[in-house]
C-alpha cells in the first residue's frame, strides 16, 4: 500500500489512535531474539518507533540508553508525552533516510516494518537502500541491526547487502504471526522474518 510510505498517512493515524499499538509482533514474541544483544552498555536505536512499546521493554531489558525516532512527528509528540518521566528513553523527529547522528553511535538498531513501509513508495528500492546504508552508518563496528519483516529472504537479504562497509554476516529466525481472528484459521507457514545482520568491526 503506498499511503505506507508516506507521512501524511501516519500523522492522520495517530491523530485519530493515539494509543499504543503494535506492527507485526508484541516485544514478548521476539524477547528471544533481542536479549541476546542487549546489555546494560547498549546504546539502541529504534526506527520508525510510531507508538510501539518496543523501546520501553527493549529498556526493561537493561539497555542503557535507547533512542526512538519515526518520521511522523504526531507519532513522537505522543510519545514523549507518555514517557516524559522516564530516564534513558529518548524521541526525535527523524527520517530513517537522513539519520541526524554521528558515526558509530548504537551497539543495536531494531526496526519492526519500518523498511517494509518504505518498500511501498515509488522509489522503494532507493529508499531502502538509503535507510540500510543510514543504519550501517550509525552502528558501532560489531553493532547489531535487527529488522522484522513481513518478506522472506529472497527479498530482504539483498537489502543486506546494499552498504559497502556494512554487514558482514546476517542470518533470520521466524515468528508466527499473531493471530488477529480466533474464527480464521491460519495456516503453519504465516510467519514473520526476524533478520539479524552485524556490522564489520575495523581491521
Amino acid at each position: 500500500m503506498a499511503e505506507y510510505s508516506q507521512v501524511q498517512y501516519w500523522n492522520e493515524r495517530y491523530a485519530r489512535e493515539p494509543d499504543t499499538f503494535e506492527w507485526y509482533q508484541e516485544f514478548g514474541a521476539l524477547r528471544h531474539i533481542l536479549s541476546r544483544y542487549v546489555t546494560k552498555q547498549s546504546a539502541v536505536l529504534v526506527v520508525g518507533c510510531g507508538t510501539s512499546a518496543l523501546g520501553e521493554e527493549i529498556q526493561r531489558q537493561g539497555a542503557k540508553q535507547v533512542v526512538q525516532i519515526d518520521f511522523s512527528p504526531v507519532a513522537i509528540d505522543v510519545c514523549k508525552k507518555k514517557y516524559n518521566n522516564t530516564p534513558g528513553m529518548q524521541f526525535g523527529h527523524m527520517d530513517v533516510r537522513a539519520l541526524e547522528f554521528q558515526g558509530e553511535r548504537f551497539d543495536l538498531v531494531v526496526d519492526k516494518g519500518t523498511l517494509d513501509s518504505l518498500l511501498c513508495a515509488d522509489d522503494a528500492e532507493v529508499a531502502a537502500a538509503k535507510a540500510v546504508s543510514e543504519i550501517a552508518r550509525v552502528l558501532l563496528p560489531g553493532g547489531v541491526f535487527i529488522m522484522v519483516s513481513h518478506a522472506s529472504p529472497e527479498h530482504r537479504e539483498p537489502l543486506l547487502k546494499v552498504p559497502a562497509d556494512g554487514f558482514i554476516h546476517y542470518q533470520y529466525a521466524t515468528v508466527v504471526k499473531p493471530r488477529v481472528d480466533e474464527a480464521v484459521d491460519q495456516k503453519d507457514d504465516e510467519v514473520h522474518y526476524v533478520y539479524v545482520a552485524i556490522k564489520g568491526k575495523k581491521k
